[in-house]
Order: structure tokens, then sequence, then C-alpha cells
């Protein structure tokens, strides 16, 4: 699922390549969804939650989604990078496209995954020198080693 025809293009090639069988589905996180109330055993997302305002309506949503024993796994930018002035952007021919990022700290994410009734199982927080070196750019200021660039959660929904 994502908003974006582009990135669902992308998805949809990569799964090709890899003989994977997956429906795709062009939604946004606030569209009315086509799946039941407890469907899915797991939902993961991908660097989408440091975008969105609305942390507890967004895992509320996933909440309602999750079966009893479900997991939400997720990674998002990390909030110390945006507080710090980074910011996400898309080079597109032409254009350097900035996306909107939230201004939700790590004690929002703990609140909001606990108000929707998860469970937080890890929490992992990235620093840059952890980071994989091939994503950050060789040119990076050695001052930003221990900034936290990325989370990591892995949240369950409660058996009933």
């Amino acid at each position: 699922m994502d908003q974006s025809p582009e990135m669902l293009a992308m998805a949809k090639a990569s799964a090709r390549e890899k003989g994977l069988k997956i429906h795709f589905h062009q939604l946004s996180l606030w569209d009315d969804f086509p799946f039941a109330a407890e469907q899915f055993d797991l939902i993961t997302s991908g660097l989408m939650f440091s975008h969105i305002d609305d942390l507890h309506g967004a895992f509320s949503k996933f909440y309602d989604l999750l079966a009893p024993g479900g997991k939400l796994l997720f990674s998002a930018f990390h909030p110390d990078a945006l507080a710090h002035g980074w910011r996400t952007a898309i080079p597109r021919p032409g254009t350097l496209h900035a996306l909107h990022n939230s201004e939700n700290n790590r004690a929002n994410y703990i609140e909001a995954l606990a108000d929707a009734g998860f469970h937080i199982l890890k929490f992992i927080d990235i620093p840059i020198h952890e980071a994989p070196s091939e994503t950050m750019p060789p040119t990076m200021n050695p001052a930003y080693r221990f900034l936290n660039v990325c989370l990591i959660v892995l949240a369950e929904k409660p058996e009933e």
C-alpha cells in the first residue's frame, strides 16, 4: 500500500523480479482500507511515520487491522535527525522534491503506540555510525557520527 504511483511501480517491479505474488493498493493512510478488522498478523512500514503528524490516528488504524498477537514493525527517520534540521528529499530530474516531515519526537512515538493499545517489544535508535556506509554520503560531517538517523520499532497487539 502506498499513495504514490511511482513508489508502487517500483515495488511491483521489485516483487516481479523476486517472483513474489503481492497485492498492491494505491491508498493514503487516511483512506478507507479495503481490509477487514484483525485481518493481518504482521504489518510493516518503511520510513513512512516520520511524515505523519497524527501518530495516534495512524497507530490506531494499524492496531485495528492486526489480529491479537499481531506485530507492527516499522522504521522511521529519527526525530533527533529531523530536530537537527535534516529533511527528507527525493531528487527528480530538474528538481529536488522535499517531503513533509512531522515534528514528532521519540516520546510522541512511545505515547501514541501505547495509546493505541500496543506493547512495545523493541525500540531501537540507530546512530549514523551504525548505519550501512553505502546509505551515507562520503562527505558526511564526522561531527554527526553519533546523531540518531533512524529508529526501528517492533510493537505487538496483545492477545485478548
